[in-house]
């Protein structure tokens, strides 16, 4: 993906330089940015302006607050295309699609100089203030340090821009590593819809990445010796890329880093030719380009996001722009540009389809806010709705409680002795919930009441069947027509990871138990 990682003052004098990341093997280069063209910079960059604006040395002789060799240089965005477009590009020798590759990293950098902010003081106060001015350096590579076809480009945004009164200031980059991955998923769908445009088939890659539908998985993992090695380092600690954390996978991938090395590019292609051959690589280029047709691309953007939008509300109310954004963009995946995906979403704003914080960045749906609005009702008319189970001073007599601790003693006096429809536990994982569960269940059976268990998932079924409460998953229970009849006023129903169902099927539950004038428990946990 867009692995977004600070560059120091340090790293600039001994690896950047002294490795020569970015400029080795005369790896094209370009300045891009308002802020580099404010300082003069164009064209391919230059070891020292780069090392220069690294360590905070601007080139009309401004020196900006260093902080010592650990000050934050830069931040290194890295677009790498999936593993068949570099095969296809570089093997197949389908340059085009280095074009395409350029132009959505493009789309996908002026999104990255929109973050662009930097702190300002004024009478005491502090606050961002949104430059959308950048220094960006950015390096173009063919190859990865194991010698394989790996197209991508460094995108590299030094820590310096421009404020309004023109002075020159640090870059605040926590908004850039917030959006890290909407970068990259701008990056992919223009990348898939280049490919379209120039006649490619996509279809579905691994983690989701879209891939040329010509070249097989063997003939990717064939070319991929450098995941290969990051990938054995992590399962010879019993993990996987899905199971691993990023600062965990960053760790692996340096410790099976090999040095940067220069290549005879002529030779290098000549073996991955043989290579091809040796693995049926077969060079199918479409030389018809078929242009997308563009007049349906918002009919399209609007099933994305509207596919975004369901997803999302699953299980939030409300959600992050740039979630919708990102989740949009998979949809789409080609179909539909950047673009008019935002456009899209922002339409949907303007016309009171979806309603927005003060900021515009939090969103919900007017089915969303008349849900919540519909939880609450449901809570408040069931406040003082029932009559309690047991007295409380019978409850806590009663001799089952005796050796409970505080919090599950709580519990279970909460479940016998309120008078409200709907009541709300909420615990720290593993602190005997599921025996408070038990007591309450036993007691109240005592009483004539029957507990029904219903969880979003199976192993929470299995979880609250250890109270003595018959459990199913709340799906299963909700498509079940006749559940509701099996309901009465003597029915406590209990919902266990509660935070986990989503509004949509909270609301489905309360609202049975609401009709048939049963009692619910909604126990949500909590880590740490």
């Amino acid at each position: 993906m867009a692995l977004a990682r600070n560059i120091s003052a340090r790293h600039a004098a001994t690896y950047y330089e002294k490795d020569d990341y970015y400029t080795r093997d005369r790896a094209p280069s370009e300045w891009h940015g308002e802020g580099a063209r404010a300082l003069g910079l164009e064209g391919p960059v230059d070891r020292a302006t780069f090392a220069a604006l690294v360590d905070g040395r601007l080139p009309n002789g401004s020196i900006l607050h260093r902080g010592g060799s650990a000050r934050r240089g830069g931040t290194d965005f890295e677009f790498s295309a999936p593993k068949s477009f570099s095969i296809q590009a570089l093997v197949n020798d389908d340059r085009r699609l280095i074009d395409v590759h350029r132009r959505a990293v493009e789309v996908a950098r002026e999104r990255i100089e929109a973050t662009i902010a930097t702190r300002v003081t004024e009478r005491g106060t502090l606050r961002l203030e949104s430059t959308r001015s950048a220094v960006i350096a950015q390096f173009e590579h063919m190859t990865s340090r194991a010698g394989d076809p790996d197209l991508h480009s460094h995108v590299v945004v030094l820590n310096v821009t421009r404020r309004a009164d023109g002075q020159w200031r640090s870059i605040e980059n926590a908004e850039m590593f917030k959006e890290q991955r909407l970068m990259y998923e701008i990056y992919l769908s223009e990348l898939a819809q280049g490919a379209k445009d120039l006649g490619y088939e996509i279809s579905g890659g691994k983690h989701g990445n879209p891939e040329l539908a010509h070249i097989t998985r063997e003939q990717i993992e064939h070319f991929s010796r450098r995941a290969r090695d990051v990938e054995a380092a992590l399962e010879s600690q019993g993990l996987t890329r899905e199971t691993s954390a990023s600062t965990t996978k960053r760790a692996a991938a340096l410790a099976t880093r090999e040095a940067k090395r220069d290549y005879d590019h002529a030779m290098l292609r000549a073996e991955w030719i043989g290579r091809g051959k040796r693995i049926g690589l077969q060079r199918q280029i479409p030389h018809e380009p078929v242009p997308q047709l563009r007049s349906n691309e918002p009919e399209r953007a609007r099933d994305a996001v509207r596919f975004a939008l369901e997803h999302l509300s699953e299980r939030e109310a409300a959600f992050n722009r740039r979630d919708v954004l990102v989740q949009a963009l998979r949809a789409a995946r080609g179909s539909a540009a950047s673009k008019a995906i935002t456009a899209e979403l922002d339409r949907g704003i303007t016309d009171g389809e979806l309603v927005a914080d003060g900021a515009g960045q939090w969103l919900t749906t007017r089915l969303a806010l008349e849900t919540e609005r519909r939880l609450l009702c449901i809570e408040q008319q069931g406040r003082g709705a029932v009559a309690a189970i047991a007295p409380k001073g019978r409850s806590v007599a009663a001799p089952a409680i005796v050796g409970l601790n505080e919090g599950q003693r709580s519990l279970v006096e909460l479940v016998l002795t309120t008078e409200n429809r709907i009541i709300g536990v909420n615990g720290l994982a593993g602190t005997g919930k599921t025996t408070a569960l038990s007591v309450a269940r036993d007691l109240a059976e005592r009483e004539g009441f029957q507990f029904v268990g219903l969880a979003p998932s199976h192993s929470a079924v299995r979880a609250l069947e250890k109270s003595g409460i018959e459990s199913e998953t709340v799906q299963r229970w909700l498509l079940d027509r006749k559940a509701e009849s099996r309901l009465s006023r003597r029915s406590i129903v209990v919902l266990d990871e509660a935070g986990l169902a989503g509004t949509a099927t909270l609301r489905a539950v309360l609202e049975r138990v609401e009709r048939t004038a049963a009692r619910a428990v909604l126990v949500v946990s909590r880590i740490g």
